[in-house]
């Protein structure tokens, strides 16, 4: 947790385009206050503030400011790299988007300690959707079709990842059970609407994540229409189950073998939703106080350290493809031999070559020429 002090700490948050990085700018203004940072946000830097942060560090002006902090990606070109390299000479922190443009941006020479990289953020506006699990089949007094092993099933762990789309007839008892473990329950009863079940069978199938059958009476008919949409199926080994190439895509017998299978196709959906869950704008914002906070303590310290990992022990992460470039990757021909003159110009004066007195003067002239073309 990041103590607030009193006093707001103002930062000029420098924002010469639009886009993602006007959203990013715009949840920065809206989280730092939280943290003990005052923000506002132009197109030029202030003088009168502790922090100057441009969004793109490319943007970046010459002058003499307190602390220069420039937000970094798309170095896609050489001449854009080289401009970079100069303005990292001036400013105190580079704020990555990520841990490989870190690593070769201290490889290309920049220094890494003046590096750290912050993810960032999503709205936290969307939740998954469950996991569809279709069955179709009529049950019996009998219990022929094993259904007690659903029953089970539901008594042993939480569906709340689970939907399950029911075709057949008398299911009344077990749905009950489905929807205590947290389940949601699509019935579609036969035995009152056939034409209608008839109807919507189709599209539930379709929309099926899984098909399971529960009985060991030969198998389900089911699979077909599932194998011919594509579904994986879940299913007893036996029967013509066995007949059917690449029928099933899990297999089991009873209700802790079940159990296993449940857990096993909801557990990498679980993961994906949980390492998220924390990557929203606010700690996107209170990870830029923290590293602000340590370059006004203390100038010059390691900021490619301060920031803890994003997996610990690297679980569920990919180790860095060293075939694969962020630097200089783009169409050589996109950087053109204008956009490098200007990058270049800006490299070694700090200005934008549009701003010039030179350009305004341009500028100007083009618009009476304009103008009395069109009288």
């Amino acid at each position: 947790m990041i103590d607030v002090i009193s006093e707001p700490i103002p930062v000029q948050i420098v924002l010469v385009n639009g886009w993602i990085f006007q959203k990013m700018a715009a949840k920065l203004a809206e989280f730092l206050p939280k943290y003990g940072f005052s923000t506002r946000i132009g197109r030029n830097p202030s003088h009168d503030v502790a922090i100057n942060h441009w969004m793109e560090c490319l943007d970046y002006r010459s002058g003499e400011y307190p602390h220069i902090s420039l937000y970094i990606t798309h170095i896609d070109y050489w001449s854009k790299l080289y401009v970079l390299r100069r303005f990292m000479r001036k400013a105190s922190l580079g704020i990555c988007m990520s841990s490989m443009m870190v690593d070769e941006l201290s490889e290309a020479g920049i220094d890494r300690r003046k590096l750290c990289f912050i993810l960032a953020g999503h709205d936290a506006e969307l939740s998954p959707r469950r996991i569809r699990i279709g069955l179709a089949t009529r049950l019996y007094s009998d219990g022929r079709k094993r259904e007690s092993i659903l029953v089970d099933l539901a008594r042993a762990m939480s569906l709340e990842d689970f939907e399950f789309s029911i075709t057949g007839s008398g299911w009344e008892k077990v749905i009950p059970e489905l929807e205590a473990a947290g389940a949601k329950v699509d019935y579609l009863d036969v035995s009152l609407n056939m034409d209608e079940s008839r109807r919507n069978y189709y599209e539930q199938i379709k929309s099926l994540d899984y098909y399971l059958y529960t009985g060991l009476d030969e198998g389900s008919m089911g699979i077909f229409d599932a194998m011919a949409a594509g579904i994986p199926c879940i299913l007893t080994p036996q029967g013509f189950h066995l007949d059917v190439p690449y029928a099933m895509s899990h297999t089991f017998l009873d209700s802790s073998e079940l159990r296993s299978i449940f857990s096993e196709i909801s557990r990498p959906r679980r993961n994906r939703v949980d390492a998220v869950s924390s990557m929203t704008w606010e700690k996107f914002a209170a990870n830029h106080a923290r590293v602000w906070r340590a370059m006004l303590a203390s100038p010059g310290c390691d900021f490619s350290a301060l920031l803890p990992p994003t997996a610990p022990d690297g679980i569920g992460l990919i180790k860095r493809d060293r075939r694969v470039r962020l630097l200089c990757n783009g169409n050589p021909e996109g950087d053109s031999w204008r956009e490098i003159f200007y990058r270049i110009y800006r490299a070694h004066t700090g200005n934008n070559i549009f701003d010039t007195p030179a350009a305004n003067v341009l500028r100007s002239i083009k618009r009476v020429i304009f103008r009395r073309r069109l009288q």
